[in-house]
């Protein structure tokens, strides 16, 4: 093959790699336009499965919190939730808090699901999608990890 025609060839196949690579979210956190590791969360609330009030970083004191964001019509969320529910189970007495953050634009699509799929987990419904513009998942679904200080130590 003549050396053009390889080159050619080589410049084509990199940027076909460059725009899946980037097409797929694996790009790095650069591309990420909400909180990454090392960021400080900020202060924020929602309305917890049974109708309270989570605001944190009042409700969490020291502890490590768990953020797992999730929506009904996603198939991949429905086989990680009973995971979650046996860390829940498993972390109980711990300085642990595992929140599952249902995404659903309408909370009629959360309720139809925990209907049809009860589950033991405590639930945070994100109404007005405020906690998925200050968090910025990419797809779903998707956890953080939240030390004690305050700051995002995994996603």
């Amino acid at each position: 093959m003549p050396e053009s025609k390889r080159g050619i060839r080589a410049f084509g196949k990199f940027y076909l790699f460059l725009f899946c690579f980037l097409l797929s979210g694996l790009g790095g956190e650069t591309a990420h336009a909400g909180l990454v590791a090392d960021d400080t969360v900020p202060p924020f609330s929602g309305e917890t499965g049974d109708g309270g009030t989570f605001q944190y970083p009042r409700d969490v004191q020291g502890k490590v919190l768990f953020l797992n964001f999730w929506a009904s019509w996603c198939p991949e969320c429905k086989q990680e939730l009973p995971e979650l529910e046996k860390i829940v189970r498993r972390f109980r007495n711990e300085p642990f808090i595992l929140l599952a953050v249902n995404t659903d634009r309408k909370r009629k699509g959360m309720k139809k699901f925990l209907n049809k799929h009860p589950m033991d987990l405590p639930l945070l419904y994100d109404n007005g999608q405020k906690l998925v513009k200050t968090f910025g998942p990419r797809g779903m679904p998707v956890s953080y990890l939240i030390g004690p200080r305050g700051k995002v130590e995994k996603v």
